[in-house]
């Protein structure tokens, strides 16, 4: 508990340069849940992929989104992420970049938490969490939907 402390003091305050802290620290969380994971056999492994299911999904689906879809190579960031995409509409609708950017940090972390709400009292349950991590995946492919149609 101490090191992921430890991790998220010392990404915040130097701020490592690149994404390489960001992919350290993710991998970090990834390996910890594992962990977890392993430790606590009566939570269900589905309960871990509900609590990781945007860090992951976000970059899998832009991964798969630039290689299926936009024939680009994947390993070149680009502006087509969940929460660029909202950015974009709140800046478009608010013609304010500096309120938008506080405003996608909050409408994603409150979303995510209210979402996870209902997995934290039934992490025992393994289907209930397999079946709400598949929701997660329709909730985010609509939402992904939605703000591009708005967009265009």
């Amino acid at each position: 508990m101490f090191s992921i402390f430890g991790a998220v003091v010392g990404y915040s305050i130097y701020r490592f340069p690149g994404a390489i802290a960001g992919y350290f620290l993710g991998s970090f969380i990834a390996v910890s849940v594992i962990i977890t994971s392993v430790e606590n056999p009566q939570v269900s492994p589905f309960y871990f992929c509900i609590l990781l299911f945007y860090l992951f999904f976000e970059v899998f689906f832009s991964f798969i989104r630039k290689i299926l879809i936009e024939r680009k190579s994947p390993l070149f960031p680009d502006s087509k992420h969940l929460h660029m995409l909202l950015y974009k509409m709140l800046v478009k609708k608010n013609k304010s970049k500096f309120k938008s950017n506080y405003y996608v940090s909050i409408i994603i972390n409150l979303t995510y938490f209210i979402l996870i709400i209902p997995s934290i009292f039934m992490m025992n349950n393994g289907l209930f969490c397999k079946y709400y991590s598949l929701l997660f995946f329709i909730i985010y492919l609509f939402a992904y939907k939605s703000i591009s149609k708005k967009l265009n």
